[in-house]
């Protein structure tokens, strides 16, 4: 009771039940975070660390151009309209640190997200059972844990013209190719 809980390796070694946040300085819904979350994780037995750090430090972090001290971040981030895992769990080199940012080098994983990724389209039963096996293999190696989410909605005057954020990939690309009516 009150005590930080430990796992046993295989080879005996006790590495303790630790959260390692990387919180950045003065954000309020990261300090949200501590104050909610830091309590309970320590009553259940997790030894709770908050360091403060820049956004540029967590950054480097997170996209593990750094080494990671951190196993925490409060981060949000964009999903693309096409979901495709596939690059997320990607074991090459190539692509640690900016998509596979969870550094998490499961073949397995990967070989689940690629049979996703090769449904065919509209085959929407084929897609939930690959979805589903996915989705457990995840759940058994558990590399990242999202504590929130958000719904998006595109508000624009009647007189934006060509603005589709879905058919850019995002906002940020949209933007550029859309025009005010004359």
């Amino acid at each position: 009771e009150g005590a930080v809980r430990y796992k046993k390796t295989e080879d005996g070694e006790l590495i303790p039940l630790e959260i390692r946040f990387a919180k950045v300085k003065d954000n309020k819904a990261a300090q949200w975070v501590v104050d909610h979350y830091a309590p309970a994780l320590q009553e259940i037995g997790f030894d709770f660390v908050v360091t403060e750090v820049t956004f540029d430090e967590m950054l480097s972090q997170y996209y593990r151009q750094t080494e990671r001290a951190f196993n925490l971040t409060y981060l949000a981030t964009n999903f693309a309209m096409v979901f495709d895992p596939y690059y997320t769990f990607h074991t090459d080199e190539a692509y640690q640190g900016s998509l596979n940012t969870s550094g998490i080098a499961d073949e397995e994983l990967m070989e689940l997200a690629l049979e996703l990724r090769s449904t065919p389209a509209g085959d929407e039963e084929t897609y939930v059972e690959r979805w589903l096996e996915l989705m457990k293999h995840y759940s058994d190696v558990l590399p990242t844990l999202p504590i929130y989410s958000n719904v998006y909605y595109d508000f624009f005057a009647n007189d934006l013209m060509e603005y589709a954020p879905n058919a850019h990939w995002s906002w940020a690309s949209a933007i550029v190719y859309s025009y005010f009516a004359e």
